[in-house]
């Protein structure tokens, strides 16, 4: 490298950050003090016999760890050892390195280190994690780490270095891909900055009744029970819902709580959606897309188009009148947050959305779509009476007032038609397009020569009606689930997995 000079103090025998003790302390303290605390409040001490043999356990166990942990770069590869009494040594060529990320939650943000997670071409889970350095080595080994891996995939190959990439069919045929634009020179190019006002946008469409569940469940720890104050609150205004009547006022009491749920669900979706998507920065280099967002937690991620296997184009109803939308990739990987998809851009416009997907697959997306067969109404309408009558019949039975809800009949054969409306596809020569969704509505792009496996599969009702439906598997994580053309004739199956199979 022309530039080695300027990391010539990195590359040497490192250990972590002295302060990974220190912040490993600290996230152990809650657990500590649940300890203590419980411990406190009877007579017995037990808790804290318990907690002083935690604490000369784990303390040497920090030190110890901390001191038998080191990692070492040089011009091919990155060492790391590991352990105290197995010891691990882990050799990673930095040729192979596709994504080097680097992670900050709030607390190391203070102590001002970083987490640096190294992935390869064929891993589904980091090949290298440091935990911790500090920010300016983690900026410092992502910066040589991305120079030194051009210099290699430049330098002419010998046959050995041949042999040993024909060992991997996958790094193989992305290098195959996409070697011509790696060779040009790294130009780095700011895609998208959201503002403030499309982050609090973003938000405001967010709803998640997970941290109301976190919440709820540690409550209890300062004397207060959510199922106390729900029926303090029902005793208080239990009278006022009586004047509806015996039967109505506890309905709309239960109405009234659930509302309040949906309510704190949505608030806490969109706070930690704000949090989340912070100052959130794409910009694109050769080969891969840079990604940093985050207010208390930063990020700051890579996604590497060589390990791209499918995108998402996603929007609402009303997201979709403002000519906004989103788009998610999927990737073959676990990435630095343990699943295999990646927000490319959480809020944008149309036509910024449609540059990128264009920019990323030379394709434009398409403005029509090949609908799914009509009986997909005559199916769906059917699940839906099939799941009101399910709910109703049995409670009707206790209170009669109930059969009411089987004026929803026609509103679920209007649900059944948006269903059918709203699903398509579209056979290019090199991309499959999918249609899908009524709320979130999503248009699916999977290149062909990503596709693993097709799939078509009939359940007993749909091969009454002569339906199937076609499920595309790329090489990505489970964690993302396949695309899918539902409630197709079966003959268009067949034909759609002929031009599916290879050349």
């Amino acid at each position: 490298m022309d530039n080695i000079e300027e990391f010539e103090e990195l590359l040497e025998t490192h250990r972590l950050h002295p302060l990974t003790m220190a912040y490993k302390g600290i996230i152990s303290l809650p657990l500590a003090g649940f300890v203590l605390y419980n411990s406190l409040q009877g007579e017995s001490i037990d808790g804290l016999y318990v907690m002083i043999a935690f604490a000369l356990f784990a303390v040497p166990s920090l030190v110890l760890s901390w001191l038998f942990f080191r990692y070492t770069i040089d011009e091919h590869e990155l060492y790391i050892e590991s352990g105290i009494i197995a010891r691990r040594k882990r050799s990673i060529p930095i040729k192979r390195v596709q994504n080097v990320n680097i992670h900050q939650s709030f607390i190391q943000r203070v102590l001002g280190i970083a987490k640096v997670q190294v992935e390869t071409a064929g891993g589904q889970a980091s090949e290298g994690v440091l935990e911790f350095v500090s920010l300016s080595d983690a900026n410092a080994i992502k910066e040589y780490v991305y120079a030194q891996r051009q210099v290699l995939r430049t330098e002419p190959s010998n046959s050995s270095q041949e042999a040993d990439r024909a060992e991997d069919s996958v790094a193989s045929e992305w290098e195959h891909s996409y070697d011509e634009q790696e060779q040009t020179t790294e130009q780095v190019v700011e895609l998208l900055r959201m503002p403030l006002s499309r982050v609090l946008l973003k938000s405001a469409f967010q709803f998640s009744l997970i941290y109301v569940g976190i919440a709820a469940t540690f409550l209890p720890l300062f004397n207060i029970s959510p199922k106390h104050v729900f029926e303090d609150f029902a005793n208080s205004q239990r009278d006022n819902f009586l004047a509806f009547g015996d039967i109505v006022g506890p309905i709309l009491i239960v109405v009234l709580i659930g509302f309040l749920m949906l309510f704190l669900g949505w608030f806490s979706g969109a706070v930690m959606s704000f949090l989340k998507y912070y100052g959130f920065v794409l910009t694109k280099r050769p080969g891969q897309l840079d990604v940093e967002h985050g207010l208390l937690s930063k990020y700051r991620g890579v996604i590497p188009l060589k390990k791209l296997q499918m995108m998402v184009v996603s929007t609402n109803p009303i997201l979709q009148r403002m000519r906004l939308g989103m788009l998610q990739v999927q990737t073959a990987g676990l990435g630095v947050r343990g699943k295999g998809s990646e927000m490319a851009i959480p809020l944008a416009t149309d036509d910024e959305v449609e540059s990128l997907v264009r920019d990323i697959e030379e394709e434009e997306l398409p403005t029509n779509f090949e609908p799914v067969s009509k009986k997909t109404i005559r199916r769906a309408f059917f699940r839906y009476s099939m799941a009101l009558a399910v709910v109703t019949l049995p409670a009707a039975w206790f209170v009669p007032e109930l059969y009411w809800l089987l004026l929803l009949v026609p509103a679920l054969l209007y649900g059944a038609i948006l269903r059918f409306r709203h699903r398509g596809y579209t056979l290019t020569k090199n991309k499959i397009f999918v249609k899908s969704g009524v709320w979130r509505r999503n248009i699916s792009i999977i290149p062909r020569r990503k596709i693993q496996t097709v799939a078509v599969v009939s359940t007993w009702f749909q091969r009454r009606l002569g339906l199937a439906t076609i499920v595309f598997d790329t090489a990505a994580s489970p964690a993302f689930r396949d695309a899918a053309i539902v409630d197709i004739a079966l003959e268009d199956a067949e034909a759609i997995l002929e031009h599916c199979l290879p050349n």
